[in-house]
């Protein structure tokens, strides 16, 4: 059997994995296997993996049928490793075999431990930045430790897992993050974790990764619950420190995602994920929503106003009621709109214009509404006051409405 098992998920990125594969081909010192797991790829992985068959003789791949979400893909290249450790290894992303066998070495040394960690490096463009998991020599912890791991070290990655622990802690995988915090109080519960000065991976870091990670709502409950089983399994912590460790977590998690929300121009969101994070006394939290209700509400009544109208479809034009302190939602809206048209008019020439169905109206003065309904002579069902609509963000009432959920993940 071999030593090590690198286990690899991969879809739609057959250039990538050629790239990884090509490197694991110089190995030369580690014994090890390749097991590569193709969530259902539709462009040519398997080709790419049949021409390495010659230079790579342990490397096993398998197709999935149908494609799995973010979650599941990481578990079949795991679940089928044969080797004595199991190492995740990302197809856009480079392993360094001197650092792996060093921590082979480590494990070898010592049955009692669960899983070690080397350290990672973000690499973009080329160029070696950040390095995670950074130790001037090795560190040991046990299950007692868990609280100070969880606090210490906010991102635990990358890790080498004895396959023996891993089928007795990990297999099958819940669904949380396997390979970060809630992994980690697993894999204690049958063994040490040794932390070693060892650089083993260079992470691409590349635009979006770290968008979905944070911000969407199923990775977002995914990591609440993670700290929540961490608690649980951290045998020292009595419930009041749960919650307290718990609170921590989870309020950092949530000025993390609403920080990369402001990065990516969703601003009402962040708004709902800063108020989250009032919730848990986060520092800054309040005095940051006060700075975005300030500078940033016209963005986000523009976007409460056209989460209203995606609900009333069909709506192909929005109508806005032009009045004073309306131009900055006037100017930012046909960005926004998404290919609607943005009309914009005063009370005099918006009372004389005839509704339709497919019209969405923003309107600042009520009278104008009422007029509008008294010539039509009807109730206008697709409307929002841009008043209310500011006053609902400020408390907190309105919120982004989701976007699409991860089907699938690429790595």
């Amino acid at each position: 059997m071999p030593k090590v098992s690198i286990c690899i998920p991969t879809r739609n990125r057959a250039h990538n994995l050629a790239g990884a594969l090509a490197q694991l081909a110089d190995f030369r010192r580690l014994d090890f296997e390749i097991v590569v797991s193709d969530n259902c790829s539709d462009d040519d992985t398997a080709d790419v993996v049949r021409s390495f068959r010659d230079r790579l003789p342990q490397l096993y791949y398998v197709r999935q049928p149908v494609a799995l979400n973010f979650f599941q893909t990481q578990q079949p290249p795991f679940n089928l490793a044969v080797g004595d450790y199991l190492v995740y290894f990302a197809d856009d992303d480079r392993l360094l075999e001197d650092g792996v066998a060093e921590v082979v070495a480590a494990l070898d040394a010592d049955p009692a431990l669960a899983v070690a960690y080397g350290i990672w490096q973000e690499v973009e463009g080329g160029v070696a930045g950040t390095r995670h998991h950074v130790v001037d020599a090795p560190v040991r912890f046990g299950l007692a430790d868990l609280p100070e791991i969880c606090l210490e070290l906010p991102v635990l990655e990358m890790p080498f897992i004895r396959r023996t622990a891993y089928e007795a802690a990990l297999a099958p995988m819940n669904y949380q993050y396997a390979f970060d915090l809630f992994g980690l109080s697993q894999l204690l519960k049958v063994g040490d974790m040794l932390m070693l000065p060892v650089l083993t991976h260079q992470v691409t870091k590349h635009e979006g990764q770290a968008s979905a990670s944070l911000y969407l709502d199923d990775l977002l409950h995914c990591c609440i619950a993670d700290y929540e089983l961490v608690a649980a399994a951290s045998p020292a912590l009595t419930p009041a420190e749960a919650l307290t460790s718990i609170s921590i977590k989870i309020g950092g998690q949530y000025m993390a995602a609403a920080q990369r929300a402001l990065d990516d121009g969703r601003f009402l969101h962040a708004r709902t994920l800063i108020q989250r994070a009032v919730a848990y006394d986060c520092p800054n939290a309040k005095a940051w929503r006060e700075v975005l209700d300030i500078k940033l509400w016209p963005h986000m009544v523009a976007e409460a106003a056209l989460a209203f109208a995606r609900t009333a479809q069909p709506v192909e034009r929005i109508v806005i009621e032009e009045a004073e302190g309306v131009q900055p939602i006037i100017d930012i809206m046909p960005a926004l709109a998404n290919g609607m048209e943005v009309m914009v008019g005063s009370a005099d020439d918006l009372v004389q214009l005839p509704w339709s169905e497919d019209e969405f109206f923003l309107y600042a003065n009520p009278d104008t509404l009422e007029l509008r309904q008294a010539i039509t002579g009807q109730p206008i069902r697709k409307r929002r006051g841009l008043a209310q609509l500011r006053q609902a963000v400020q408390l907190g009432q309105v919120g982004e409405q989701e976007p699409p959920r991860w089907q699938a993940a690429s790595s």
